[in-house]
């Protein structure tokens, strides 16, 4: 395996190349003696029957929302770095047979329920539980929090047993709903998406006169990195949009780049945990490729945005790292 000077395992373009036209999942898994089932034209891993493989080399992994194709597959299920993975899709060395084991805390898969009509929850008669959660617990900034009120992303939902939720709402390339996450309020933890949605096309807070997307996983680290601006006296949404993917699927950045020519510049600040920072090096390796200009930053606190924000000495260290 190719190592630098500086003990890095490192890629040439060309074996980038070559992975990305070997860049086939389900061809990947068949070579490797994954135990594979077939259903109709997909295929699914005998271990994790929630993971699905398509015959167009896609692979999906329901029960956890992860996607992507045979460089994802690599750094996701078998929990190697980008770079070794892009060298054996190269074929510059060779991977052996070592699956990712699974931890045992995890659940088991959950079979997927048959495909249901997208609808929004009921909206709560206010917002009091949204900002005592959003600004109190998560530290967001109360004009962030208005200005994700005012342009309809998000609202405090409430179901029919009366349990309040914050729901981040995505829209399509009409300006219709498509999706929405749902994000607990009470002492437990609860994370969720609204059945029937498509996560195409991410979540999206507008700037003005934006020239810039900033690019993250989740709706909340988005907002987290607006109030940090905010509070360097920066004004977040001059200039910037903010896309929150959902995971790390790049269909959102590619839809919204499809519906925004003229931006040419893309910051990536995903989270900062291994599956973060091999996503961001793909991204940003794709998206130079096609002629942007692309910087990473990882939080400089904590594995994400928000726990950047949380953090007591979060502001100062974002001060002093980040480059506007």
């Amino acid at each position: 395996m190719p190592i630098s000077r500086s003990k890095r395992t490192y890629y040439t373009k060309e074996e980038y190349e070559a992975a990305k036209r070997n860049d086939n999942t389900l061809l990947y898994a068949q070579r490797q003696g994954y135990d594979l089932v077939r259903t109709g034209r997909y295929f699914y891993l005998r271990q994790h029957d929630s993971l699905v493989f398509a015959p167009s080399g896609s692979w999906f992994w329901n029960s956890r929302g992860l996607s992507g194709r045979a460089l994802e597959f690599i750094v996701l299920y078998e929990g190697r770095s980008f770079p070794e993975a892009v060298l054996i899709l190269a074929g510059t060395v060779q991977p052996g047979f070592t699956p990712r084991v699974i931890p045992r805390s995890i659940p088991p898969p959950v079979k997927q329920p048959q495909p249901v009509p997208f609808v929004l929850p009921k909206p709560a008669d206010n917002n009091r539980q949204l900002f005592a959660y959003l600004c109190g617990r998560r530290k967001l900034d109360e004009a962030i929090v208005r200005e994700m009120l005012e342009q309809k992303v998000l609202y405090e939902s409430v179901s029919p047993i009366h349990i309040h939720n914050a729901c981040f709402v995505s829209y399509d390339e009409t300006g219709k709903p498509c999706s929405a996450f749902l994000r607990g309020m009470g002492e437990k933890p609860f994370k969720g998406e609204v059945p029937g949605g498509s996560k195409n096309h991410g979540w999206l807070l507008h700037g003005r006169q934006p020239d810039t997307l900033l690019v993250f996983e989740a709706a909340i680290d988005a907002a987290s990195y607006a109030s940090l601006l905010l509070h360097q006296g920066i004004d977040p949404f001059q200039g910037r949009d903010y896309l929150a993917l959902g995971g790390l699927c790049f269909d959102p950045i590619a839809n919204y780049l499809s519906a925004h020519p003229h931006i040419r510049k893309i910051d990536l600040l995903l989270d900062g945990d291994n599956w973060g920072r091999a996503a961001a090096a793909r991204f940003e390796m794709d998206l130079q490729e096609k002629g942007f200009h692309v910087s990473t930053q990882f939080p400089p606190v904590g594995k994400d945005w928000n726990d950047t924000l949380i953090s007591s000495c979060g502001i100062e260290q974002i001060q002093a790292d980040t480059v506007l």
